[in-house]
Order: C-alpha cells, then structure tokens, then sequence
C-alpha cells in the first residue's frame, strides 16, 4: 500500500504514547476510540470524564499497566478491548460497567485475578481471559448472558461445573 493511500487512523497506529486528555471531556458525541498498536502506557485519570456516550474503548496493544478507577464513568461502554497490554490487575469499579457486553484482557502475562466486581457485569456476552496468569475462573455463573469465555493459556485447572449451566454459553475455549 503507497504511504498516502493510509487512513488517519492507520498513520496514527504506533505514533501515541498518551490520549489527549481533552478528548473526551470536548467530544460529547464521541462513540468510538480505537487506539491499539501505539505506546500508550498511562491513562490520565481525568480522561474519562464526559465519557458517558463512549460505547467502545480499544486499547489494546499497547503498554497499559494499569486502568484509572474513572474507567466507570463510561456508562454506557458496551466494548472494552485491553489485549496485549501489561496489566497487573483491573479495578473493581470494572463492575459498575453495566451495559459491557465484551471484556477482553487476553495476553497480559502479569494478569492473576479478576476482581470480584465482574460479577456485576449483567450484560456481558463474551470474556477473553487467554494467556493470563488468571488461576482461578471467575463465578461466572451469575453472568446468565456470557455466550463466550476463552480460557486457552491460563494456568486454570478446575473448570466449575455452574459454567455448564449458563443456558447461553455456546463457546468455551478450556486451557
């Protein structure tokens, strides 16, 4: 492909380090960020306020160690993609994310627990946990939505029979 055939956002992959922190706070109609492939390895935790009409976050391949607490204040977020990052660990207030329908935190080696507060995630339907060192797989049988949970790659060796009772799980990837 001739280099000005590139979209923005391809010319963006690998150039950000930082979200600019006016970009949710001036963009009330923002619906969609798509930041993966960059270097992004804070996120200010004044980023996320205005952020209450973003449906979808898109992190993933970059250097994350860590979500600010203000991650909740996407109230409306239905997509959280944070694949391939660094993190240690995902703030409970994960939870108050009600309208989340994917989670995906595959390939953060240092990943050993979900917070008890996925539980509250009512609406998801897919759970990415492959290649964490997640040990234990979350009670997700409160999760009566999740149509989808990879485990591949995680040091898991117990499947809980609640699992199987989950009436709309149709795809289960063991590790």
């Amino acid at each position: 492909m001739a280099r000005n055939n590139l979209s923005p956002e391809d010319r963006l992959a690998n150039a950000l380090d930082a979200l600019p922190l006016a970009s949710l706070n001036n963009m009330p109609a923002l619906r969609i960020i798509r930041a993966s492939q960059n270097r992004i390895g804070h996120l200010d935790p004044e980023l996320f306020e205005g952020g209450e009409g973003l449906h979808t976050l898109e992190l993933s391949d970059n250097e994350l160690s860590r979500l600010p607490t203000t991650i909740a204040e996407l109230s409306s977020l239905a997509i959280l993609e944070l694949a391939h990052n660094q993190l240690s660990e995902l703030p409970g207030e994960i939870g108050r994310l009600d309208k989340l329908t994917i989670l995906d935190v595959s390939h953060n080696p240092g990943l050993k627990a979900m917070p008890a507060e996925t539980l509250s995630l009512v609406s998801l339907r897919r759970l990415n946990l492959s290649y964490t060192l997640v040990s234990d797989v979350p009670e997700v049988g409160l999760l009566d939505k999740l149509r989808y949970l990879n485990l591949a790659g995680t040091p898991i060796d117990n499947i809980p029979s609640e699992i199987f009772h989950l009436r709309e799980l149709n795809h289960i990837v063991q590790p």
